[in-house]
């Protein structure tokens, strides 16, 4: 007993799987098209969010600074006040 192939693909098979396969590819080519579009959308979102960030960063530490500065000035106007809430008792006692 001799096996054969009892499948003999016909050039109107052949013909039919590469239409097929053609329609296919370009329905996967559309989907990976809008899913490359998609992930762009996506970057230029991070990108933009990555800016308001850096933004957001920079103000927040321009802000320490003044209230860091704020602070070395109360600081010093109290010292100020101190003395001349000193001198104006020195004075008084003197008066």
């Amino acid at each position: 007993m001799q096996l054969t192939n009892a499948f003999e693909p016909t050039p109107e098979w052949v013909f039919e799987l590469q239409q097929q396969f053609r329609e296919d590819l370009t329905k996967f080519q559309a989907e990976f098209s809008g899913i490359s579009e998609e992930l762009n959308e996506i970057k230029v979102g991070i990108k933009a969010a990555n800016e308001v960030i850096k933004s957001s960063n920079e103000l927040m530490a321009s802000a320490k600074e003044r209230l860091t500065s704020a602070n070395e000035l109360m600081a010093s106007a109290r010292e100020h006040w101190k003395s001349a809430h000193t001198s104006l008792a020195s004075s008084n006692a003197r008066i």
